[in-house]
């Protein structure tokens, strides 16, 4: 594949991006409900509704869109992969444009669409709410949210005296106390964590996520889900 690159989108784009929103979202099909709206519908409202509206990001290639991401302050709308090209970085690309743009982001996803949930917990991501269906298909869905580095009051703990990346990672759990217990998460159904595994999705998280779930604890929050793993404030 020729280079990849990712800007904002022309409205010569407009009909192309569509139409690998359409195709993504079908091909996701059933780990996603199918679209209430018909395909032809949902071109026409995000060529002439959505794209000239929003910050809306494209990768391409060659002259062909392979991705697109729909934004507004705050917000992660949209963002779907042609389904020829996923597994190509393309997602993370798109990802990481509309992340420096901002200081926090939120974003909705269905419940059942484990892939996409991998990916933006990967990304440092960490559930904030879940509906039953509070959306057009009726599917429970989860909100994510993302905190960008400004966003972390211990940030400077991690590069003060001591802390170093040739020193064994933090485990993000302990925190400067340990009122905390691991438990399945309610959003990974039949998921059974042991200490062991446990163990390795600390370290694993604490060198991939560099603290951020660290400083979202010692902010106050009360749990946090990654990947069928919830840490939750022991009573």
């Amino acid at each position: 594949m020729n280079e990849i690159v990712v800007g904002r989108i022309t409205s010569g784009e407009f009909v192309a991006a569509a139409e690998v929103i359409v195709r993504a979202r079908e091909a996701a099909v059933p780990a996603i409900p199918r679209s209430i709206h018909p395909p032809e519908d949902m071109v026409i409202h995000f060529s002439t509704v959505v794209f000239p509206s929003a910050a809306t990001w494209v990768a391409r290639s060659s002259g062909d869109v392979l991705g697109v991401l729909v934004s507004n302050p705050g917000w992660v709308d949209h963002l779907y992969v042609a389904p020829e090209h996923t597994g190509k970085g393309i997602g993370t690309l798109l990802l990481e444009a509309a992340m420096a743009q901002a200081e926090t982001l939120d974003l909705w996803t269905f419940e059942s669409n484990l892939a996409a949930r991998r990916f933006y917990e990967r990304h440092g991501f960490v559930v904030v709410d879940r509906t039953d269906g509070d959306n057009e298909e009726g599917a429970p869905d989860v909100r994510y949210r993302w905190c960008g580095p400004s966003l972390q009051p211990d940030a400077q703990l991690r590069d003060g005296p001591g802390i170093h990346d040739d020193q064994p990672p933090r485990p993000f759990v302990i925190i400067r106390i340990d009122p905390w217990t691991i438990e399945p998460s309610a959003t990974v159904k039949g998921f059974e964590p042991d200490r062991a595994s446990a163990d390795r999705e600390v370290a694993r998280l604490n060198a991939l996520g560099k603290g951020q779930y660290e400083a979202r604890i010692a902010r106050g929050i009360e749990s946090v889900e990654v990947n069928g793993f919830a840490w939750r404030r022991k009573a």
